[in-house]
């Protein structure tokens, strides 16, 4: 079930998060592609096999978790190419726990040389990228002839992203945010079996998220889930805090490039600078300021696909940078009420 608010929900909706009733929430008015992408998110969540996406899984050496979660176990060799730091760092944490070898690269040259040069049993290829895009790296790997599986990763969770990343030569798609459960069931789909030299290790025990308070004791949590952002990163508080303060700095500092921005019409760049704070913010369960990044990446990517915007659609774009500053300053209070 997903709940749908007016932007800026009530003290008492929000409560109903904390009793866990929803799986979701969207603020009115819902835009089509945030719909979509919320849909998807939550089939995928919700099939452990995703038959719907990639059929059966492959039979694969697992190891069951306390939750009766299914992990794919083994030192596995994993290229990771994500130019986010705070997905860069998930990816990582999720990964190294699992028992893999990780390979990382910061943008899409370094993905590209790192694919020709090394030998890996997947790929995990982010999509919007510096220098080259995923689709970039991946038809440029499979025309030298790599045959590694490569997994898109992509926060736009629709079958024309998907067609897209298939006909580039990917092999597969893992929306975004993702976490462990997300993640498996797709490593477990083309990961090979583990040779003999390559024996499964064991998994480091996961770390309660729930002995730290945070900001998710608060009704108004959606500014910041700190017991979700932990979790997400199988329990490392340590890596969870310095994220948040990384991304803080950062963030301030788009935001202040966003008026500019406006100012001059570079919708490109307002959309560029929205997403990477809706990702980021989404996989730190920033809820509420991964909505306000969407709004604004979806407006300002209208912007620059159409003519020039009418007074009405430029004031909405203020508007949302507007909202967009508001959920910041509200993320900002919520990490320095965890000291």
């Amino acid at each position: 079930m997903v709940l749908m608010t007016p932007v800026g929900m009530s003290g008492d909706e929000a409560k109903m998060k904390l009793l866990g009733w929803f799986d979701g929430y969207l603020s009115k008015p819902v835009r089509k592609a945030e719909l979509l992408e919320t849909v998807v998110r939550l089939r995928l969540a919700q099939s452990a096999d995703a038959a719907d996406w990639a059929g059966e899984l492959e039979e694969l050496p697992t190891q069951q978790t306390a939750s009766g979660t299914a992990r794919v176990t083994g030192s596995y060799r994993v290229l990771a190419a994500e130019d986010h730091d705070v997905n860069r760092r998930l990816l990582m944490t999720i990964l190294g726990k699992l028992g893999h070898e990780v390979v990382v690269a910061e943008d899409g040259q370094q993905a590209l040389d790192a694919g020709l040069e090394g030998e890996f049993d997947v790929i995990l290829l982010d999509i919007q990228m510096p220098h080259l895009n995923g689709y970039q790296v991946s038809e440029r790997l499979r025309a030298q002839g790599v045959e590694t599986p490569i997994v898109a990763l992509t926060a736009h969770a629709m079958q024309a992203e998907r067609d897209r990343c298939l006909a580039a030569g990917m092999n597969d798609f893992l929306p975004k945010p993702f976490n462990t459960d997300a993640l498996v069931p797709v490593l477990a789909r083309w990961l090979p079996e583990v040779p003999a030299d390559r024996q499964p290790r064991s998994l480091p025990t996961r770390g309660q998220a729930g002995a730290v308070l945070g900001p998710s004791a608060d009704p108004v949590h959606r500014t910041l889930d700190w017991d979700g952002a932990v979790a997400r990163f199988e329990g490392d508080a340590e890596t969870v805090r310095s994220l948040l303060d990384s991304f803080g700095a950062k963030t301030g500092g788009q935001i202040t490039d966003l008026v500019p921005a406006l100012g001059e019409a570079a919708y490109d760049r307002m959309r560029e600078i929205a997403h990477s704070i809706k990702g980021s913010a989404r996989s730190l369960s920033a809820e509420q300021l991964g909505e306000a990044a969407a709004r604004l990446e979806e407006a300002a990517g209208d912007a620059a696909e159409g003519t020039a915007p009418s007074e009405t659609e430029t004031s909405e774009l203020r508007e949302l940078v507007a909202a967009l500053s508001g959920a910041f300053e509200q993320f900002q209070r919520a990490v320095a009420g965890l000291d």
